[in-house]
């Protein structure tokens, strides 16, 4: 009986995890769709993982550092943010945490102007066809990392690149839950793109 009850927790809190990660990158989508005209298709990829684990990283808070050299995220976040967020424990679990199965499909998408696309397999499908490639460069993209929730399930984050193959803008996503609804909290721009 305590087995069944253990396993029963789990799938529970497995389903409300990829509810809340959908959540997120609805989001997000809904965010992006705003910018673009009524008619356009958002194209997403998710293939940003990496480049959120490296921002974690790179901007891990450890006492051997002051807090001014943190220039990437004092204009975006509070000094005890910045400690919450990005000290060493919470940077291991985030870490982990992307590393988990993260399965979004078609279905979860309920926005019916995104599509779900593999950029790197469309460019090579192209070649030197010239009119596919000016309608690839022209289409509206938004890559995207795995949304990862911090532990105390108070806050998220997630990488971001949006726009067309001529003009990329890049961020992180700072998501914090208030009254049980995601919002986001802050935007801290990157030179990524």
């Amino acid at each position: 009986m305590k087995k069944l009850l253990i396993m029963s927790l789990l799938l529970f809190s497995t389903m409300n995890n990829q509810k809340e990660h959908s959540d997120l990158v609805e989001i997000e989508l809904k965010n992006r769709l705003a910018s673009i005209s009524k008619t356009d298709t958002l194209y997403v990829d998710f293939t940003l993982n990496d480049f959120l684990i490296n921002f974690l990283e790179e901007n891990m808070y450890t006492k051997e550092k002051n807090f001014s050299e943190y220039n990437t995220l004092v204009p975006f976040l509070s000094e005890s943010n910045i400690k919450m967020i990005f000290n060493e424990q919470e940077v291991i679990y985030l870490k982990k945490e992307i590393n988990n199965n993260f399965t979004f499909t078609e279905k979860d998408i309920i926005l019916k102007r995104v599509v779900r696309s593999n950029y790197e397999e469309e460019k090579k499908a192209i070649g030197n066809d010239g009119m596919k490639l000016i309608n690839f460069k022209q289409k509206e993209r938004l890559f995207m990392s795995k949304p990862v929730i911090l532990s105390n399930q108070e806050y998220a984050i997630s990488a971001y690149s949006y726009g067309n193959h001529d003009s990329f803008s890049s961020g992180i996503h700072i998501y914090r839950k208030i009254k049980g609804v995601w919002k986001i909290y802050a935007e801290i721009k990157t030179s990524f793109s």
